[in-house]
C-alpha cells in the first residue's frame, strides 16, 4: 500500500512539472506573439499606403514629451509645462562679418586700385581743390610760427572756451604762378575703415579746423591755410552734422604752393602730420598716387616743392 502511493505520488509530482512547464512555454509564446503583432501594428500605423514614412505621428510623440530636447526644424512649436525645464543643448551664434561695409557714397578712389597701384606701375589722380572766391583771397603776410598740439594731448570734440580766438582759415591762391598741390595719403588698412569720430579727432588733435569747403584745415594763427585734409570719397567734404556716425577710407593731406610757408617746409610737415595721424588711425600713410612712400618719391616731392617756392 505504501509503495503505491508512493507512486502516484511521484506521478503527481512529474505531472505537475510538467504541466508547470507548458504554461511557461505558452505564456513566453504569447508575449512573443503580442510583441511582434505590436510592432507590425506600429510599422503599418508609421507608414503610408505605399510605403513612404509617416513623421506626423513621431512629432505629436515629440511634441507631447517636453522633456525631449526640441529639434532644429519648425514642424511643430516649442512646448511650454510649468514646473519642467527644457533640455536644450546651447547653440553658438556668430555674427554675420562684412570684410567691407557698403559705402553711402562712391570711393573717389577705388581701395584695391590705390593699394596694388604700386605693382601694376599705375598712377592715382589727386583730388584737386576747388577754386577759391577771390574774395576770400588775403596777400601774403610774413611768416608765422604753427601752433601744433601735442600729439598726446587729450582730443576733444569742440574747441576750448578759454582759448583766444583766430582768425578763420582762408584758403589763399597765388596770382602770378601756377599752384603746385603737395600731397600725402593716410588711409585705412585693407578691409579697414576710420570710423568718423577717430578721425575728426585725430584731425582736430593736430590743429585741423572744419572750414571753407567744407574740409578741414590746419592754419597759422593769422589764419592762412597751411594744409588741408579732404575726404577719399566723393565730393571728399565733411559733413559735421553726420561725420561721427560715418566711415571713410581715409583723408588726402594737401598743401598748395607757393603758400605761406617755403615748399620744403611745407613737404616736412605734411610728412609729419601724416606720420602723426597714421598712428593715431592706426592707417598707412602713402603718397599722392596710393603708392608707398619711399625715400626717392620723397625727395621727387621736396624738389617740386622748392621749385614751387613759398614763404
Amino acid at each position: 500500500m505504501d509503495s503505491l502511493l508512493q507512486t502516484l505520488t511521484n506521478d503527481l509530482r512529474l505531472a505537475l512539472l510538467v504541466v508547470g512547464g507548458l504554461l511557461v512555454l505558452v505564456i513566453v509564446l504569447w508575449e512573443v506573439v503580442q510583441r511582434r503583432k505590436a510592432d507590425r501594428a506600429d510599422s503599418t500605423h508609421l507608414r503610408g499606403p505605399l510605403g513612404q514614412a509617416r513623421s506626423a505621428p513621431v512629432d505629436e510623440w515629440v511634441k507631447n514629451d517636453p522633456l525631449l530636447d526640441r529639434p532644429r526644424g519648425d514642424s511643430f512649436e516649442a512646448v511650454s509645462t510649468p514646473g519642467v525645464t527644457e533640455r536644450i543643448e546651447p547653440t553658438l551664434t556668430l555674427p554675420e562679418i562684412h570684410v567691407r561695409d557698403r559705402l553711402a557714397e562712391p570711393p573717389l578712389v577705388d581701395f584695391d586700385q590705390a593699394m596694388t597701384a604700386e605693382d601694376r606701375g599705375s598712377s592715382i589722380p589727386v583730388m584737386q581743390s576747388s577754386p577759391v572766391e577771390t574774395s576770400a583771397m588775403i596777400e601774403p603776410e610774413p611768416s608765422a610760427s604753427v601752433e601744433r598740439p601735442s600729439s598726446n594731448a587729450p582730443l576733444s570734440s569742440a574747441p576750448s572756451s578759454d582759448e583766444p580766438p583766430r582768425s578763420a582759415p582762408s584758403m589763399t591762391l597765388p596770382k602770378d604762378s601756377e599752384p603746385v598741390i603737395v600731397a600725402l595719403r593716410v588711409v585705412a588698412r585693407e578691409g579697414e575703415r576710420f570710423t568718423g569720430a577717430a578721425l575728426r579727432q585725430a584731425l582736430q588733435g593736430e590743429g585741423f579746423v572744419h572750414g571753407e569747403m567744407d574740409i578741414f584745415h590746419r592754419a597759422l594763427a593769422d589764419g592762412r591755410v597751411l594744409m588741408s585734409a579732404a575726404s577719399l570719397t566723393k565730393p571728399g567734404s565733411f559733413d559735421l552734422t553726420v561725420m561721427d556716425s560715418m566711415r571713410y577710407l581715409g583723408v588726402n593731406l594737401f598743401a598748395v604752393l607757393p603758400g605761406p610757408i617755403p615748399g620744403r617746409d611745407a613737404v616736412d610737415k605734411l610728412l609729419s602730420v601724416g606720420h602723426t595721424l597714421a598712428q593715431r588711425l592706426r592707417g598707412q600713410l602713402l603718397d599722392s598716387r596710393g603708392q608707398a612712400l619711399t625715400e626717392s618719391r620723397l625727395a621727387e616731392m621736396r624738389r617740386e616743392a622748392a621749385a614751387a617756392g613759398g614763404g
